[in-house]
C-alpha cells in the first residue's frame, strides 16, 4: 500500500494525470467533430500541460501555516527536483512536437502559453485580479482543447454549430474548474486572490458552477436536437453532466485532494475514453 500511495501521489501531484486529461480532452474533440485525430497535436497538448503546470510549482514557497498545508503542497515541497525534471521533459516535448504542427497553429498557441505563464508568474500574478484565477484557466483550456482542434480540420467557419460547440466546451470547463476555488478558498483568502468563492462564499460559488453545468447540457442538447450531434455522443455528454452535477452538489469543506484532482479532473480522461470507445464500437 505504501508504494501504491507513492505512485498515486506521483501521478496526481506531478501533473501527469491532468496532462493525460488534456490529451484525452483534445482527442474527444477530434472524435466529436468527426475528423481524423491529430495525434501530434494531442501529444503537444500533453507535454505543454505538463510543462506549464509544473513550471509554476518551481515558484512555490514553503509554508508553515496549517491553513495552507496539504498533502499536495507537502509533496511539492519535498519533490522540487522531480518537478524541475518533469518541467524540463514537458518543455522539451513541447518544443519537439511543435515541429509537427502547422505554423499558424503555433502562432495561435503562443499567446495562450504567454497567458498561462502570466497567470502565475510572481511579477505579474494575473490570477490575483478579480475573477481571473478561474476564467483565465477556463479560457486557455477551451481554446486549446476545443477551438484549435477545430481549426486544425481546415474547414472551421465559425458557424452556429461550431460556436455552440465551443460555448458548450467553455461551460463544461467552467463547471469543473470553479469547484477548485472552493478547495483553495482559505489559501486564496490568505493570499488576497479574489476568486468567486472568496468574494461570495462556498455555496454561491457552487451555484455558479451549477449554472455553467446546465448551460453546458443545454448547448449540447441544442446540437443534438438540431441533428449536429450523434445519439451516442449525446449520451456521453449526459453521463458527464450527471457526474459533474454530483461532484458540485457533494462538494464540502475539507474534501480530500483526491475528490478534486482524481475525481473532477478525472472527468477529462473519462470523456476521452468514452468518446473513443463509442466511436470504436458504434461504427
Amino acid at each position: 500500500m505504501f508504494y501504491l500511495k507513492r505512485i498515486i501521489y506521483f501521478l496526481l501531484y506531478s501533473n501527469i494525470y491532468i496532462a493525460m486529461g488534456a490529451f484525452a480532452l483534445s482527442i474527444s474533440t477530434f472524435i466529436e467533430l468527426a475528423v481524423p485525430i491529430q495525434l501530434n497535436y494531442s501529444i503537444l497538448v500533453f507535454f505543454s500541460t505538463l510543462f506549464i503546470y509544473n513550471f509554476q510549482r518551481i515558484f512555490y514557497k514553503a509554508q508553515n501555516d496549517p491553513i495552507v498545508i496539504s498533502d499536495r503542497r507537502n509533496w511539492i515541497g519535498r519533490n522540487q527536483n522531480t518537478i524541475r525534471i518533469i518541467s524540463l521533459i514537458g518543455l522539451l516535448g513541447t518544443i519537439a512536437f511543435s515541429f509537427f504542427i502547422p505554423f499558424r497553429i503555433i502562432l495561435l498557441l503562443s499567446p495562450l502559453c504567454i497567458l498561462s505563464l502570466a497567470y502565475f508568474f510572481p511579477s505579474l500574478a494575473l490570477r490575483r485580479f478579480i475573477g481571473t484565477k478561474t476564467f483565465v484557466l477556463v479560457l486557455v483550456w477551451t481554446l486549446t482543447a476545443y477551438l484549435i482542434p477545430a481549426l486544425l480540420t481546415g474547414s472551421f467557419e465559425f458557424s452556429i454549430k461550431e460556436i455552440i460547440h465551443i460555448a458548450a466546451g467553455f461551460s463544461f470547463m467552467a463547471a469543473i474548474c470553479i469547484p477548485f476555488d472552493n478547495r483553495d478558498i482559505e489559501i486564496d483568502s490568505k493570499e488576497n486572490i479574489k476568486t468567486f468563492a472568496v468574494m461570495f462564499g462556498r455555496k454561491k460559488n457552487s451555484k455558479i458552477a451549477l449554472l455553467f453545468s446546465f448551460i453546458y447540457i443545454i448547448m449540447i442538447s441544442i446540437l443534438y436536437f438540431s441533428e449536429d450531434l450523434k445519439l451516442s455522443f449525446y449520451f456521453c455528454h449526459i453521463v458527464l453532466f450527471l457526474l459533474t452535477l454530483t461532484f458540485i452538489v457533494t462538494d464540502r469543506e475539507k474534501r480530500s485532494e483526491y475528490f478534486y484532482i482524481a475525481g473532477i479532473d478525472g472527468l477529462l480522461i473519462m470523456k476521452g475514453i468514452l468518446f473513443f470507445l463509442l466511436e470504436t464500437y458504434t461504427h
